[in-house]
């Protein structure tokens, strides 16, 4: 498929990460931080930052999906020397995402267990597209809103699949996840996604989480958020739409407000 103009409400296949990241519309992850601090959502939105941690699970999203930018594997053994930081400068300039050797090995037995897992190798193994960006405007709110799923695929009886990748350094056992899913918002992104793919494309699909451990033996699960919780996630990004509206419009982006 092709990518279709980024000014159009739809589907686009096949765009690049940083391009994505580029265009000018709110994400789940903004509405999470607008939730938190308007103030906090301006200040990141103007200042990015990269972490290792995203390094690691972008990486693993590589790996696993099969796109992503290219990796720079550090034969360094730690992070301290000016060798190794030179060596990460000259891997950002040429678009690579640079890992500690070790580190880039454990992403790759990250992959590798989702692989081996019966379903989650199946639902990443099934026709489909990874990487899918979704762009709309909310009725409500009329704000411009953007999501990126990492896998989009339809079952042999019609049903939309939409697959979400995690690496966590916590566990990955089912019985956890609602509180992890209120404790980071996954709820949120799970109802802030499927509404946005229904109003696109006319499909109601179930959201999958593919939840993989950074840490050995890198244990896999596959969870799906109960309608109760979705409700709760699409009270809370509806919330985070009309503030953001309220800030932009106003130009006023409020801090911790004081408690007396």
């Amino acid at each position: 498929m092709t990518a279709a103009p980024v000014d159009l409400d739809g589907l686009v296949y096949g765009m690049p990460d940083p391009e994505y990241r580029a265009v000018p519309r709110i994400s789940q992850s903004g509405l999470k931080t607008i939730l938190d601090c308007p103030a906090r959502y301006r200040w990141e939105r103007d200042h990015p930052t990269t972490k290792d941690a995203y390094d690691f699970g972008h990486v693993v999203h590589g790996l696993v999906l099969g796109v992503g930018e290219p990796v720079a594997r550090l034969d360094f053994p730690d992070r301290r020397s000016k060798a190794y930081k030179d060596a990460v400068a000259e891997a950002r300039e040429v678009g690579a995402i640079p890992l500690l050797a070790t580190t880039h090995d454990e992403a790759h037995a990250c992959a590798d267990a989702v692989f081996e897992h019966p379903l989650a190798g199946a639902l990443i193994g099934r026709d489909g597209d990874s990487e899918v960006s979704l762009f709309c405007s909310d009725a409500e709110s009329g704000v411009a809103c953007k999501g990126r799923a990492d896998r989009v695929t339809v079952t042999d009886d019609g049903q939309h699949w939409l697959v979400d990748l995690k690496t966590t350094g916590q566990t990955a056992n089912p019985d956890r996840f609602g509180s992890t899913a209120a404790s980071y918002g996954y709820h949120l992104q799970a109802a802030f996604y499927l509404d946005g793919y229904e109003q696109i494309t006319g499909h109601r699909a179930r959201f999958l989480n593919v939840l993989v451990e950074t840490a050995a033996p890198h244990f896999v699960a596959v969870v799906e958020l109960d309608d109760e919780a979705l409700d709760v996630g699409r009270a809370k990004y509806r919330d985070a739409l009309d503030i953001y509206a309220r800030c932009r419009e106003s130009g006023d982006w409020p801090g911790y407000t004081p408690a007396f």
